[in-house]
């Protein structure tokens, strides 16, 4: 039995409230963008096995904060009609979540 393998990056992208975490995992990856403190988007390829073909999700929040925040929102999906309501992005970043931990877990 082995553990899968992960690496974790943090990046900040020109300025205080444009961040992004990447996890790589053995075969998926997952990008968590956040403003300040707050996860406001998350884009994500799943691929259940090594074999099987993976799938791109991409979830960007509608902005309920400031004007700094709507800016970096815009450069993540231009296209306001694509993003979530706040509630609805935490149901999807809570699914991400759970394939994070899922893809990690013990394979033999």
């Amino acid at each position: 039995m082995r553990f899968n393998s992960m690496n974790i990056r943090l990046q900040n992208l020109g300025t205080a409230n444009k961040n992004r975490i990447l996890i790589d995992t053995e075969f998926n990856w997952f990008k968590i963008y956040y403003s300040y403190e707050t996860i406001v988007g998350i884009e994500y390829t799943y691929r259940p096995t090594r074999m099987a073909e993976g799938e791109y999700f991409k979830f960007i929040s509608k902005n309920e904060w400031s004007k700094t925040t709507g800016k970096f929102l815009n450069e993540l999906e231009p296209d306001k009609k694509k993003r979530l309501d706040y509630l609805d992005f935490q149901k999807e970043s809570r699914e991400m979540f759970r394939l994070i931990k899922k893809s990690l877990q013990f394979s033999f």
